[in-house]
């Protein structure tokens, strides 16, 4: 009998021994009587050196929360529970640390406690609830998106009815009579001198030939003015068809052929009120031939947009030089498009956060838009950089791409 008690301790002591969670014997005033091997390795790092028998346990367990020694140690029972799986949480060399704490008391003057690390777990857990978190957040925002963009979608074709209605009205408008009006006089103006005097028919064929260049330039400019915002409009609405199809989750990831040129020339009529109205000179440089691309035609547009937008904003109103510099080249099997501003410029810590999510340098900024452009970019299998010579100096980004034409 004796024999095989020995021997079951021994197989109980091997358990506790080789347990995959840290076991830590100590008694009433904290002296450390065992440790298992995980106990050892756990105490080691926590402490930041070797903790054998002897050593104060409560000094250990304060380590990783003063409350839980506390706790232990003000138990005056005989025996019983005293922690039940309580999450405690530590800085331990640096890195936080979470940790599930168990203590019983046997019997007199002998608790067990054990410590079990579960960083790992804790940070996936909380991982996966941020992520469930963000899905449900955005689910919110893709249903007022939706509505959003139904609601603009209603007012683009009520915009686009009424510059139809405009083209249609300039083309009944009489101006091809009014220019057949002043010839008609031109060629008449010796039966109407007669009738009514030299000087009057010269007069009313002057003002006639007049009225008609300006009433004809004046239609030319407003059915050129109406054409181009029509043209907006049906791009906006290429646009907010496949946002809509993003925002329902039936977006597409095949990417097509798209130009370059083509996406700069629709960013830019998207601006051009706000830089008249700023008074901001736009330059642009681009290639002869089409510059192509695989790529999201909408998302592309996105980021051009977006950097775009930045440098209006980032240029002072009042300053002495609101300029834009927009490039495009193809050089050495790569595409590049730069974009300078005469702005306010950044320095170099800012440059370093520029992509990163939720940094911002504007007092109403959210921190994603150029952080989403980055990741457009990448998605291309392009690069994206800013640069800045200092505050007040203007910046530069460079998006390349591998050329695919």
């Amino acid at each position: 009998m004796g024999d095989r008690t020995i021997s079951e301790d021994q197989k109980l002591a091997f358990i506790i021994r080789h347990a995959a969670i840290g076991v830590m014997e100590i008694k009433e005033d904290g002296e450390i009587v065992s440790l298992n091997i995980v106990a050892e390795d756990l105490t080691k790092v926590i402490t930041g050196g070797p903790v054998k028998a002897g050593a104060n346990g409560f000094d250990v367990l304060s380590l990783i929360d003063p409350e839980v020694a506390a706790q232990i140690k003000n138990f005056k029972e005989p025996g019983g529970p005293i922690i039940d799986s309580q999450l405690c949480s530590a800085v331990v060399g640096g890195n936080e640390k979470h940790f599930l704490i168990t203590a019983s008391k046997m019997f007199a003057d002998c608790i067990i406690v054990g410590i079990d690390d579960i960083s790992i777990g804790y940070s996936e857990e909380k991982a996966l609830q941020l992520a469930e978190q963000e899905k449900a957040v955005a689910l919110g925002k893709y249903e007022i998106a939706s509505e959003v963009l139904h609601d603009i979608g209603n007012a683009l074709v009520g915009f686009g009815s009424h510059l139809t209605k405009i083209n249609r009205a300039l083309e009944e408008s009489g101006v091809e009579n009014l220019g057949k009006l002043s010839v008609f006089i031109q060629q008449n103006q010796q039966a109407l001198a007669a009738a009514l005097g030299d000087q009057k028919a010269s007069a009313l064929v002057t003002m006639t030939g007049a009225l008609n260049t300006s009433v004809k330039k004046g239609a030319e400019l407003v059915k050129g003015s109406v054409n181009e915002q029509l043209r907006v409009v049906a791009h906006i609405q290429d646009i907010l068809n496949i946002q809509r199809q993003y925002v329902l989750g039936n977006h597409s990831q095949e990417r097509k052929p798209v130009n370059l040129k083509e996406i700069i020339g629709d960013c830019r009529s998207m601006i051009d009120a706000s830089l008249e109205k700023r008074k901001i000179r736009f330059f642009s440089s681009l290639p002869a031939v089409p510059v192509h691309i695989n790529g999201d035609r909408t998302k592309l547009m996105q980021v051009i947009l977006n950097l775009l937008k930045n440098s209006i904003e980032a240029i002072d109103p009042d300053g002495d030089r609101k300029e834009i510099h927009l490039s495009l080249s193809l050089t050495n099997h790569k595409i590049t498009l730069v974009i300078f501003d005469s702005g306010k410029g950044f320095d170099s810590a800012a440059r370093a956060q520029m992509f990163t999510r939720g940094y911002t340098s504007k007092s109403q900024g959210t921190g994603i838009g150029l952080y989403t452009s980055k990741s457009i970019i990448e998605s291309h299998g392009g690069s994206i950089a800013m640069e800045s010579q200092g505050p007040g100096k203007g910046s530069t980004t460079t998006i390349e791409f591998n050329c695919q034409n």
